[in-house]
């Protein structure tokens, strides 16, 4: 039939392949779903022109939209109306040209929940294209909680900064108000040794300068303490004689420890440099307060200070002394601010409890170790190691070398004054100051006149300009600062020759000696001023030809 004789094709294609593929797509689908279902970041998908294609429930929370509120819906709806121009410019800039720079690139910016309110994210985008059309997909972090935290912390650091810094101004304020009536307690006291004194008189005196010198050394701690704890206690490097450092020390110390019936000794090995690199001011004060520890609680033993190098080419410092010892279960603790090896050590024997610690933060600045081997009424050894390279160079050795104070007019020795008068003119705003400066020099040759403020000084100084003025620095109605701009300026229009103007200061911190210099000083001295180091100051002081001062002599 016509039925039997027609042709039927079949075909038979293989799609397994297909279903593979369709199974590996579903698969996949399933694992991302999966995936962007259970993120705790906020996953979402755009098409090319910003439509949003997925929302995983993260981004529900995240924003406040249901997945069936925000599908299909622009991008922009998440974001500020301020970010909407620059982002449609993006996307036009994407579909044109095929590439974005913001590819995998992670973003701070400001998101808008459908409730109006801004909150920080951080946004990461990626994109990618299906048969040649362009999509992105973002993961978006709630910077919120972080924010918040970095917030409360700047505020910390800034409450601790401001609390740090309110400290510093206090102590500056309290050692200067401290250190201007110990200028005159310990001046007069210096004054009184002079005089013709009964011994109970002279055993008074004693008294009051030990006791004058005691609360100065308790000043100077407790700034050291506070400019350690701001991190503003710079060290210097310096060339200096190690060797000579040593025997200053023990000169120093020597007294104390013949009061207490102690036999104090000091070795340096062979190997050991003489000239090294360092800090000598507070390398002194370090063996200082470890010495004087050991003499203090030593009652008629021994004190020994050895010096060497160690196997690792540092030097090691071993202060040993014969006194009561220290429980091993407060060796760390006495390297802690007013912290005692006994309870009642403060009664016994006096002091802070500073000294250790200062010690042990200078050593730490310095790069070295402290530690301690002591038994309960089998003395103490303390050990500390430096590196203080070897120097070749003996040319500053002088000029390094450590001295009592703490500013560059230290240099000069010797007790003899000069013969030479010099014109002198005192400014400062206390009575009592004034007066013991002017007894001080009342035996000298040189002329003393006295001002009570800068305002009045700069007037005495134009009619008779002086060879040197000894400059206050906090008075009222016209400070030392103004008073020495004002005297500079002065000289520069009159062609004078500058008069040598010394700073005298009872601030002890770093930038105020920096700031006294800036004024146009040539030096300064810190209150208390001691009366040989003011009378060797001036003998430094040579005047030319034309008689007005020259620079301090070497």
């Amino acid at each position: 039939s016509e039925a039997s004789s027609s042709e039927w094709k079949l075909t038979v294609i293989d799609i397994d392949e297909r279903k593979q593929v369709e199974s590996n797509l579903k698969y996949s689908e399933a694992k991302f779903r999966s995936i962007s279902q259970s993120a705790s970041d906020a996953i979402v998908a755009t098409d090319s022109y910003g439509h949003i294609q997925v929302w995983n429930p993260a981004a529900a929370v995240m924003f406040g939209y249901s997945e069936e509120e925000i599908l299909g819906k622009p991008l922009t709806i998440l974001m500020p109306d301020r970010f909407h121009a620059a982002h449609e410019l993006g996307l036009r800039r994407v579909r044109q040209t095929g590439s974005s720079l913001l590819n995998s690139q992670t973003m701070e910016l400001q998101g808008l929940r459908h409730s109006g309110e801004e909150f920080p994210l951080a946004l990461s985008i990626s994109m990618w294209a299906i048969h040649g059309t362009l999509n992105f997909s973002a993961i978006i972090q709630d910077l919120t909680e972080r924010k918040k935290r970095e917030d409360e912390l700047h505020h910390a650091i800034s409450a601790a900064e401001t609390a740090n810094r309110a400290k510093t101004l206090f102590l500056a304020h309290v050692s200067h108000e401290i250190r201007t009536p110990m200028n005159s307690i310990l001046g007069m006291g210096e004054e009184l040794v002079e005089t013709t004194l009964d011994p109970d008189q002279q055993h008074f005196v004693d008294v009051l300068n030990r006791s004058g010198l005691v609360l100065m050394a308790l000043i100077n701690d407790v700034l050291d303490l506070s400019k350690i704890e701001a991190g503003q206690l710079e060290l210097e490097t310096l060339v200096f004689d190690l060797r000579r450092l040593i025997e200053d020390v023990r000169e120093v110390l020597e007294p104390q420890a013949k009061n207490s019936e102690n036999h104090l000794s000091c070795f340096i090995t062979d190997n050991t440099p003489t000239m090294v690199r360092g800090d000598p001011q507070r390398l002194r004060q370090i063996l200082i307060n470890l010495l004087g520890n050991a003499i203090k609680f030593t009652k008629k033993g021994k004190v020994t200070l050895k010096v060497q190098v160690d196997a690792e080419d540092l030097i090691l410092f071993t202060v040993s002394d014969t006194g009561i010892g220290i429980p091993s279960d407060q060796h760390d603790a006495i390297f802690h601010p007013f912290i005692q090896g006994e309870t009642f050590s403060s009664r016994r024997f006096g002091g802070t409890g500073l000294g250790l610690s200062i010690t042990r933060h200078l050593i730490d600045l310095m790069n070295g170790r402290i530690w301690v081997e002591s038994c309960v009424g089998q003395g103490s050894t303390f050990y500390f190691t430096l590196h203080l390279p070897p120097s070749d160079d003996r040319g500053d050795s002088e000029k390094c070398a450590p001295e009592t104070h703490n500013n560059d007019l230290e240099h000069a020795s010797g007790d003899a004054h000069t013969i030479e008068s010099l014109s002198i003119l005192v400014v400062d705003d206390s009575d009592d100051n004034r007066l013991l400066i002017k007894t001080f020099l009342r035996k000298t040759a040189h002329h003393v006149d006295l001002a009570k403020d800068g305002e009045e000084g700069y007037e005495m100084f134009i009619r008779r300009p002086y060879d040197v003025v000894l400059m206050d620095i906090q008075m009222p109605i016209m400070d030392g600062y103004a008073a020495t701009r004002k005297i500079r300026a002065w000289e520069q229009r009159e062609h004078s020759i500058p008069a040598r103007i010394i700073a005298l200061t009872a601030h002890a911190m770093k930038e105020v000696a920096q700031q006294v210099i800036d004024a146009g000083c040539d030096h300064y001295l810190s209150k208390p001023i001691r009366k040989q180091h003011l009378l060797t100051v001036l003998d430094q002081i040579h005047r030319p030809g034309d008689g007005r001062p020259g620079k301090c002599a070497p």
